[in-house]
């Protein structure tokens, strides 16, 4: 049975590349006749059906098991992280067979001095599920602390200049559907018929969500958890009057980077903090609810969020709770008195 002949390496071990079933696998060892004997065992038990042991699979091949085994139940943006993480981290053993790495805690601190903790800590996240889905022990190791980044906001006195800046621009409807607690990905799901009037008066209905699969942006049902599907009240007039005039079927005319970049010039040009960014405006929805005194569980239920940590850390100051009607509440902020 022919196989690839081994290449002698700096390190005086005995490299072979061997592509069994599609996938690439790396044989590396102490001789020549060694790599080429183990290499023919390899090629040998796929032809007679036999299984190659996970362990013997390449950290790529296995990660690339791993995504293609959850490719219908994972979601696009999920996805595109972790191929993002299989072309970039861990890249000095992607070709190495993932029962042989022993040096985690090490290429950990190598990947800690080019990206940031997050990145890290999610690409380790990957990792370990696919040690373990080798049937591998996954190894204990210390992260490197999340430093939490504060997002810019807008404070509750900044919101009707705000208002007057967006006024008349490109994405004036989107920018108004973030200061409502929507994400970026919740506005891009949007269409004519998420406004609806009720007997208490207009809501957005929040359903779905749009992703960047790495290739272009798709529509999926499921939002990011499930307090994510939601029905906010309109509390900001001008929103009706945009919604009159809305043209479109959808919102995905609303190219998210190029929304994100509009806002900055708006922003830099109107003396807000340049880096507000669309997420900066579902921020300045939450510092607000707690300036009026909104009770929290229904700050997270309009808002969509799922854990009440996220808010205290990441958002606001915990105010007084105050047991008023949040529509009312909202909408007065916006309307003159009469």
């Amino acid at each position: 049975m022919k196989v690839p002949k081994a290449k002698r390496l700096p390190s005086g071990k005995w490299h072979i590349r061997l592509q069994i079933n599609g996938r690439m696998l790396y044989i590396t060892e102490r001789t020549k006749k060694e790599a080429e004997g183990k290499a023919a065992l390899m090629k040998a038990e796929a032809r007679n059906g036999i299984a190659l042991p996970p362990e013997r699979l390449t950290l790529g091949a296995a990660i690339d098991r791993y995504i293609e085994d959850r490719e219908n139940v994972l979601s696009p943006a999920t996805l595109r992280g972790y191929r993002g993480i299989r072309k970039n981290r861990f890249q000095a053993v992607i070709n190495k067979p993932i029962g042989d790495i022993r040096t985690w805690q090490r290429l950990i601190n190598d990947e800690a001095g080019k990206v940031s903790a997050k990145t890290v800590a999610n690409a380790w996240g990957l990792i370990g599920s696919v040690i373990e889905s080798c049937g591998l022990r996954k190894p204990s190791v210390s992260l490197p602390q999340i430093v939490q980044e504060e997002h810019p906001f807008l404070q509750p006195e900044q919101l009707e200049p705000f208002l007057a800046a967006i006024r008349g621009s490109r994405f004036e409807l989107a920018y108004i559907c973030g200061l409502h607690s929507l994400r970026r990905s919740e506005i891009l799901a949007l269409t004519r018929d998420s406004f609806r009037q009720t007997p208490d008066g207009w809501i957005i209905q929040v359903r779905g969500a749009v992703v960047y699969d790495g290739k272009k942006l798709v529509y999926k049902e499921a939002n990011k958890n499930t307090a994510s599907r939601r029905d906010v009240p309109v509390f900001i007039d001008r929103l009706l009057e945009l919604i009159d005039s809305y043209e479109y079927g959808d919102m995905k005319v609303y190219l998210p980077e190029i929304m994100t970049k509009h806002l900055h010039k708006i922003c830099e040009a109107s003396g807000f903090p340049v880096d507000l960014g669309m997420h900066g405006l579902r921020h300045s929805f939450a510092s607000l609810s707690y300036f009026l005194g909104i009770p929290e569980a229904e700050t997270m239920r309009l808002g969509g969020w799922s854990d009440p940590s996220v808010m205290r850390k990441i958002y606001t100051h915990l105010a007084s709770t105050l047991k008023t009607d949040a529509r009312t509440r909202l909408q007065a902020f916006f309307r003159p008195a009469a």
